[in-house]
């Protein structure tokens, strides 16, 4: 299996929870579903490289932060919980409950809004 399909389908049912079941009939559901799963994508491996270094204790001196590259803008932007979106990088979700955060605040991020048309 694709490593990417787990956060595709991560992001189908996000966008589904966030705009209802339907929301796959919509003219910009695929982009939508794009952008999400390059986040999450970009987010999971954010946390993986945290996990690692603190595994080598060296998240005293490292961070590991993510980002999407927006290629309309050509801007890097993050969905940021309770707060949005920003203009570049993000911190990475520290946990489980971050995850869904970070995927509320994606799913309801003006770029994804827009996406869809709304």
């Amino acid at each position: 299996m694709d490593g990417l399909l787990a956060n595709v389908l991560i992001a189908a049912r996000v966008l589904a929870v966030a705009y209802g079941p339907s929301v796959d009939a919509r003219s910009g559901y695929r982009a939508a579903l794009t952008e999400l799963s390059v986040v999450f994508n970009a987010a999971l491996g954010a946390f993986t490289v945290r996990k690692e270094l603190e595994r080598l204790h060296a998240e005293s001196t490292l961070s590991a932060v993510f980002g999407a590259y927006a290629l309309d803008t050509r801007e890097i932007w993050a969905p940021i919980a309770g707060d949005g979106e920003r203009r570049g990088l993000g911190d990475r979700p520290p946990d489980l409950a971050g995850f869904r955060e970070l995927a509320r605040a994606a799913a309801e991020s003006a770029r994804v809004r827009k996406l869809l048309g709304e």
